[in-house]
């Protein structure tokens, strides 16, 4: 069976919600993999991610819709907050490097 056929419900312009997540059970799960960076010539991104099963699967997003991403999951992120956080932003704290004078 092919890739596309396989992964129809991910391609899928409908995707319910049926669960108690609140991601619905059409997204595939997947690790990232590797990020590459933009081709001056085409203006795009590379982006890599590892599926469950063994199968990587690469794709090519515009430098865009790279940003766009990037920034949803910096918003996403910086909100995830563990249920032992106070919800207030920690410190930004910089380390010296080696021989460097503090």
């Amino acid at each position: 069976m092919s890739f596309e056929a396989e992964n129809q419900d991910i391609k899928s312009s409908t995707c319910i919600n049926g669960g108690g997540s609140s991601i619905p059970g059409c997204y595939q799960s997947a690790t990232w993999r590797n990020t590459l960076p933009k081709d001056e010539s085409t203006q795009q991104v590379g982006i890599g991610f590892d599926l469950p099963d063994g199968e990587i699967i690469r794709l090519s997003l515009s430098f865009d819709s790279a940003k766009d991403l990037a920034d949803t999951l910096l918003q996403f992120l910086c909100t995830d907050h563990s249920p032992n956080s106070s919800g207030m932003p920690s410190d930004d704290v910089s380390m010296p490097f080696d021989g460097e004078n503090v």
